[in-house]
C-alpha cells in the first residue's frame, strides 16, 4: 500500500531545518550570512509558488515570519496531515521555533545530537538493560544543569560517576528562563509571560528580575533537539512505568535502537513499548516504519499521552493513514494502561 501523498512535506521539512539554522533570528535578527538550509528553503517555496502562480516570500525574513503564520495561511497548499490548520513553526509569541519546527526537522535523519545521545548511551551501558536505563533516566531528569549553584547530584558518588560518562553530551548555553513546571528552558514571550519550549506547560507569570538572577550561571543543557525528544516522551514513560509495576506487570528497560521497554502483562504476555509525545502524527507514523519487528513479543505498541493527541481530533486517524507496515499499533496512554488492567484482573479472576 503506497502512503497517500503528503502535499508539501519535504518542503515544509526543508523550511524547519532552516528555521533552527537560523541561531540568532530570536534577538531580533537573523544569523549571517544565511545558513545554507535555510537558503535552500526559501529557494523550494519560491520555485513552488511560481508553479502554482502565488506570490512568493521576498527573502529569507520574509520566509521566518510566514513561518510564524499557520500553514493554512502560507501562499501554497500544505496537506493538513503535515501539521493541521493551527501548526507553526515559529511560535509567534517568543520567535522561537515550535515544537512542531524540531519535529519536522529532524525527521527522517539518522546523524545529529539525538543519534549522538543514543550511540554513546548504547557505548556506556554495554549491554546492560539495567545502566543504559540508569544513564538515559539522568539525562531525562536532568536535562538542564546549573553548575554554578552545585547541583545535589554532585555530592553523591553514583551520580557524579554517572556525570562523568555523560558530560559530554552536553552544551554550553547563553542563560536563559526555566520553566517552573519542568524545567526546560523557557523564553519570554510579546507579553512579559514565559513560554515553555516544550509547548506542553501553561504560559507562566515572569519577573524581570528572575531573569536578572541568572545571568551568571554557568548552564549546562542537552541540545534542544535532544531535550525536546527526551524529555517530555522520557517523563511521560516514567509515570506510566511507575502505574505499569503497581498493577503487577513487569517492566524491563530495552536498549535497542527503536525500543524502550519491554512489558511483561500479568498474564505472561510480552509486548514491546514505545512512549512518544510527537505533536505530529504524520511524522510518527514515518518513524515507525524504520522501527522493524521484535522477536518473541506478542505486540508491539507505540503510547501517547491524551493531552497530545487531544490537540489534534484526527491525531490517530492520520496516524493509520500513513502507518503502511502495521506492525505497530498506537494507543493513548490511558488507554493502554487499561488493557493491562484489565488482564491483570483475567489473571486475578483465575486465581
Amino acid at each position: 500500500m503506497t502512503p497517500p501523498d503528503l502535499t508539501g512535506a519535504d518542503l515544509v521539512r526543508q523550511i524547519a531545518r532552516g528555521v533552527l539554522a537560523m541561531r540568532d533570528f530570536h534577538r531580533g535578527g537573523y544569523a549571517l550570512p544565511y545558513p545554507p538550509d535555510a537558503q535552500l528553503g526559501l529557494d523550494r517555496i519560491v520555485l513552488a509558488c511560481l508553479r502554482e502562480g502565488r506570490e512568493p516570500p521576498v527573502g529569507v525574513p520574509h520566509l521566518m515570519r510566514l513561518c510564524e503564520l499557520p500553514f493554512s495561511k502560507w501562499p501554497i497548499e500544505i496537506s493538513e496531515d503535515c501539521g493541521g490548520p493551527d501548526a507553526v513553526l515559529i511560535n509567534p509569541h517568543t520567535r522561537q521555533p515550535s515544537r512542531t519546527c524540531v519535529e519536522w526537522a529532524v525527521s527522517g535523519l539518522h546523524t545529529g545530537a539525538d543519534e549522538t545521545t543514543s550511540s554513546v548511551l548504547l557505548r556506556l551501558a554495554m549491554g546492560s538493560h539495567s545502566a543504559w536505563a540508569t544513564y538515559r533516566d539522568f539525562l531525562i531528569e536532568n536535562p538542564v544543569i546549573d553548575l554554578h549553584a552545585g547541583p545535589g547530584f554532585l555530592t553523591r558518588p553514583e551520580m557524579r560517576r554517572i556525570w562523568q560518562h555523560v558530560q559530554a553530551l552536553y552544551v554550553d548555553l547563553r542563560p536563559e528562563l526555566r520553566c517552573p513546571s519542568c524545567g526546560l528552558f523557557a523564553s519570554q514571550g510579546k507579553d512579559g509571560a514565559g513560554w515553555c519550549e516544550s509547548e506542553s506547560c501553561d504560559a507562566f507569570p515572569q519577573e524581570q528580575e528572575q531573569e536578572q538572577e541568572r545571568a551568571d550561571k554557568d548552564i549546562k543543557a542537552l541540545p534542544r533537539e535532544t531535550r525536546l525528544s527526551l524529555v517530555p516522551a522520557g517523563r511521560a514513560e516514567q509515570a506510566l512505568r511507575a502505574s505499569l509495576l503497581a498493577v503487577g506487570a513487569e517492566v524491563r528497560m530495552a536498549p535497542e535502537p527503536f525500543v524502550h521497554a519491554v512489558v511483561t502483562l500479568p498474564s505472561g504476555a510480552t509486548w514491546a513499548l514505545v512512549v512518544r509525545v510527537d505533536t505530529q502524527p504524520v511524522l510518527l507514523a514515518e518513524a515507525v516504519q524504520s522501527w522493524g519487528v521484535l522477536a518473541g513479543v506478542a505486540r508491539m505498541v507505540v503510547t501517547v499521552p491524551e493531552d497530545v493527541m487531544r490537540r489534534r481530533a484526527d491525531y490517530s486517524a492520520v496516524f493509520d493513514r500513513h502507518n503502511t507496515g502495521r506492525d505497530w499499533t498506537l494507543l493513548s496512554t490511558r488507554r493502554f494502561l487499561a488493557e493491562v488492567k484489565r488482564a491483570a484482573r483475567k489473571v486475578k479472576a483465575r486465581a
